[in-house]
């Protein structure tokens, strides 16, 4: 079984809110008329079994690692499409169970993407033939492969794909650690304080409130402080993007933001606790 998420024609931008829930995607063929004359987006995490993408964004820097994983887009078995963007190709396979979206950048550059769930267990989607891009061009098949006959993401792939999980999330611990006033020492309670504030807060605000409150979140040096982040994000699903997101993460500064904006916004929100 497929799953579907219908996005509006020429754009990257789906047609509802909260398109990332599993009872908004297309799943049968009676409801297969929800997707006619839009662009068509696979909702991997959701299919059965699931599927994920290897997004290739960049051919130059990725094509080389991906061969020495045993990945050579000219002979693969799995379906290959094109958007008509320079050095970009998507593969796309099965996985016995969802995996978490994981990016990977050389030297600055988006190379490629593993894509299947957010860390929340949300779906990701990606565009398919025939949908059309934002550049004017036409997604289109490169090879004879199509969604029907998926083969399973090679071990070598999944392996990769696992340990850079696993090395990201061994980085967060080593680099993030409790030293704040506000949240003294790494415990169950300082977390759930956090969360709790988050809570008063809407993550559908506006860019400049959402940089300060993900920041602030950081500046509590939690281990857990960038996923409870984007468990916050995620609350806004048609502003979140895992990109920008990322990216916001990496330009975090040290010494500029304090837990007094955490307070301040989720005071002006409802919250009527005392401050730590």
């Amino acid at each position: 079984m497929m799953a579907y998420v219908p996005f509006h024609y020429g754009h990257k931008k789906p047609l509802q809110s909260n398109w990332n829930l599993r009872e908004n995607c297309v799943t049968s063929k009676a409801d297969s008329h929800k997707l006619a004359g839009h662009n068509i987006a696979l909702a991997h995490a959701y299919c059965d079994p699931p599927t994920c993408s290897l997004d290739i964004d960049d051919t130059v820097t990725a094509l080389p690692i991906l061969k020495s994983l045993g990945f050579d887009v000219e002979t693969t078995d799995a379906p290959v499409c094109k958007s008509g963007r320079e050095n970009s190709l998507k593969a796309f396979f099965q996985l016995d169970d969802p995996l978490e979206l994981h990016q990977v950048e050389i030297d600055g550059v988006m190379s490629f993407e593993y894509r299947c769930a957010t860390k929340s267990g949300l779906t990701v989607a990606d565009l398919i033939p025939p949908s059309r891009h934002p550049n004017g061009t036409n997604y289109s098949w490169i090879n004879k492969r199509n969604l029907r006959s998926l083969p399973k993401l090679p071990k070598a792939l999944r392996d990769d794909w696992l340990n850079r999980i696993a090395a990201k999330r061994v980085k967060k611990v080593a680099t993030v650690r409790a030293r704040s006033l506000s949240f003294a020492c790494d415990s169950p309670s300082d977390e759930a304080l956090l969360r709790k504030l988050l809570s008063y807060i809407n993550p559908n605000c506006d860019r400049d409130t959402w940089l300060k409150v993900i920041f602030s979140a950081l500046s509590t040096e939690l281990t857990n402080a960038i996923s409870i982040a984007q468990d916050w994000s995620e609350g806004a699903p048609d502003r979140f993007d895992q990109r920008d997101f990322s990216s916001t993460i990496d330009s975090y500064r040290e010494g500029h933001y304090s837990t007094g904006t955490l307070y301040y916004y989720a005071k002006q929100g409802g919250y009527r606790g005392s401050r730590k």
